[in-house]
């Protein structure tokens, strides 16, 4: 890993046992949902890590206390028509509303540089588990 990814995995840990949530992290992680490649997985209190899919259903972001969604798709979704096939399209980041969105514009290639995003993302999810929210 980067020196970011090791001081972003550093940060959000400390983050979560400032706020008392690593003894609670121990009954969830005993409890856990089966895995459903359809939804997103509890990583901390806090923080759910998971598909575009949960990202995009209300339903599932209602239910599950959401407050603020990390897109780290850089806004493309694959589109498919029956005239045109499959395509891709970059779509912006729904408008404000109930939840914060951000969305990162990484790239799919081994000379994308990721460590300046790496750090706007922690800055998000920090932020938002420390106003007492929730995050996908």
């Amino acid at each position: 890993g980067t020196p970011a990814a090791a001081d972003a995995v550093a940060a959000l840990t400390a983050a979560c046992k400032a706020s008392g949530c690593d003894e609670e992290l121990g009954r969830l992680t005993a409890a856990r949902e089966p895995f459903d490649e359809h939804t997103a997985q509890l990583i901390v209190p806090g923080l759910y890590l998971g598909p575009l899919m949960a990202a995009e259903s209300d339903a599932w972001l209602e239910l599950h206390g959401v407050t603020a969604v990390l897109d780290t798709t850089g806004g493309w979704r694959r589109k498919s028509s029956a005239l045109d096939g499959q395509s891709w399209v970059r779509e912006p980041p729904p408008p404000p509303g109930r939840r914060q969105h951000l969305q990162l514009p990484a790239e799919d290639r081994a000379d994308f540089n990721i460590e300046p995003l790496l750090r706007r993302g922690v800055d998000f999810i920090r932020e938002a588990i420390g106003a007492g929210g929730c995050v996908l």
